[in-house]
């Protein structure tokens, strides 16, 4: 049996190891083939944010309206990071948890500072961070019993584990009401949260972060991944492909199985930072 082909594209997609012409050692081949092999186990694997849902800070201070931004436009807002920047008084120490809930307001919600453990928080809190000294503020996305998520302004959309996030969070925050509710404070005291006085609020304040790229690590994955190297494939023979005759080709496809990745360490800091500080942020 055969199948037609274009022959545009023969040449292209083969190479022909039985035409002596082509002067290639099948000894030279194996060779080869393990070097390609090494190579490719080792790539350095940059991942994309996922910033879906997430308003992200343009500059290395306004992780606090950019956090606010997206708490809102959860709860069925639409708000751009500029829209929220001009009410918040952000300069380049941060904002003010006071700040932040000031502008909530203005947007129709209530909102409390408050003092409280992670079992106390809930999705779409804003929370304060303290990375090693650095304040940020980003927004809880999602809770389980082993990871908590957030919707953060500068690497979007990641995730802790419960001790992890624990050794970061300051244990302030920031809770909003949802859409229609009106006894939130209630609901804070009768559950025994801390609620941060004024003056508290005006004391607590986050900016973003910048990152470094200071090593990498390696990690052992399994799927699919792209492979350059040889595979064998059926000759192409009068513009046709046969299936009784086999010829390997040289070039990219698709394989399954064990392979490594060098994955960046990063550390983080503000960006008027002499001293570099260390978090490990898992995406």
């Amino acid at each position: 049996d055969s199948l037609e082909i274009d022959d545009t594209i023969q040449n292209d997609l083969i190479l022909d190891l039985s035409d002596s012409s082509m002067n290639i050692d099948e000894s030279n081949k194996s060779e080869e083939m393990n070097g390609m092999e090494e190579n490719s186990q080792e790539t350095i694997e940059e991942k994309q944010k996922d910033t879906t849902g997430v308003v992200m800070a343009n500059d290395n201070y306004s992780c606090g309206p950019a956090s606010l931004a997206t708490a809102l436009n959860r709860n069925g807002l639409n708000l751009s990071l500029n829209e929220v920047s001009k009410h918040t008084n952000t300069s380049l120490n941060g904002t003010s948890m006071q700040s932040l809930i000031d502008v909530a307001k203005c947007y129709g919600f209530t909102a409390y500072g408050v003092e409280v453990d992670t079992k106390g928080l809930k999705e779409n809190s804003i929370v304060h961070l303290n990375i090693n000294g650095c304040e940020h503020w980003t927004v809880i996305s999602k809770l389980t019993e082993t990871h908590v998520f957030l919707a953060d302004s500068t690497e979007g959309n990641i995730n802790f584990t419960i001790d992890e996030f624990n050794s970061y969070f300051s244990k302030k925050a920031i809770i909003l009401s949802d859409n229609g509710q009106n006894d939130l404070k209630n609901d804070l005291i009768s559950n025994q949260v801390t609620l941060l006085n004024k003056d508290q609020c005006l004391k607590i304040s986050g900016k973003g972060l910048k990152k470094k790229v200071v090593g990498y690590r390696i990690v052992w994955k399994y799927g699919w991944r792209q492979k350059y190297g040889w595979v064998l494939r059926p000759k192409v023979v009068g513009g046709h492909v046969s299936f009784t005759q086999w010829v390997y080709v040289k070039g990219y496809h698709a394989v399954w199985g064990k392979y490594k990745v060098k994955e960046p360490i990063y550390k983080y800091y503000f960006v008027s930072d002499d001293a570099m500080t260390s978090a490990k942020i898992k995406k």
